[in-house]
């Protein structure tokens, strides 16, 4: 078992867990001062993923192959009901990127680095072209606060992987150029703050920046000695921490 979520409210655990190691997991949902299991979604010959909770904690979001092993499913799943809806039923490997209100980045998985990117309506089930169609590339997406707006990490302008502003169907950079790829980006949820990893000749340095100013915030890491390598994880769900 791992676990792998933690409801805004802190009112349930996703736990994932699979049998005699088969990795076909299911998700289930536990109190965290402990009890019974709730099943959200297990079936031995398929395999399900977790992918987040709705920000008032009523709903989660999980992927599944349940229609045929190379396809994953989408669904939400109410917690009080027990009820679960599909928001996306075609082929291919579906995720869902990002949140925010009505709005999700969905995301198609074409090969290891290679995907395909569109803006999807959760209520109206629709979903348009954002990057990624008719072309062999990898991109990561999050929303900003301003609409019509994304920060994008993706080496298709360059040779190194760079955080790119997407507006109006552009992409413009955003982040410093280093000569070296970001290996990874992750925005606080009030989307005020942004952590990202440059790596560079064999040692990791992590980033923290303003958004949308871009304005560099020291990190007061503690002394790691000759470490050649420091990561940055998530941000807690008020802002306040870093891991």
């Amino acid at each position: 078992s791992n676990l792998v979520g933690l409801s805004p409210d802190n009112q349930w655990l996703v736990i994932s867990r699979d049998s005699k190691g088969d990795e076909n997991h299911g998700i289930y949902l536990l109190r965290p001062t402990g009890g019974l299991l709730k099943k959200i979604y297990y079936n031995p010959k398929h395999q399900t993923s977790f992918l987040g909770f709705t920000k008032d904690s009523k709903a989660l979001y999980y992927s599944t192959n349940d229609k045929v092993p190379s396809s994953y499913s989408i669904y939400r799943y109410t917690v009080a009901t027990d009820q679960h809806e599909v928001l996306v039923d075609e082929p291919g490997i579906w995720t869902l990127s990002d949140v925010e209100g009505d709005q999700a980045i969905l995301t198609l998985h074409k090969g290891s680095m290679n995907n395909e990117q569109y803006l999807f309506n959760l209520k109206a089930k629709t979903k348009t072209p954002l990057l990624g169609q008719n072309e062999n590339e990898d991109f990561d997406i999050a929303f900003t606060n301003t609409k019509g707006e994304y920060l994008v990490l993706t080496n298709k302008p360059s040779d190194f992987r760079r955080i790119y502003l997407l507006k109006n169907g552009t992409l413009t950079p955003w982040s410093p150029e280093y000569n070296a790829d970001i290996s990874a980006m992750n925005l606080s949820e009030n989307r005020r703050l942004l952590s990202y990893t440059v790596n560079n000749k064999g040692s990791s340095e992590a980033k923290l920046v303003e958004v949308p100013s871009k304005k560099q915030i020291s990190i007061p890491f503690p002394t790691f000695g000759k470490a050649l390598h420091t990561h940055l994880g998530g941000f807690s769900k008020n802002n306040r921490y870093l891991t």
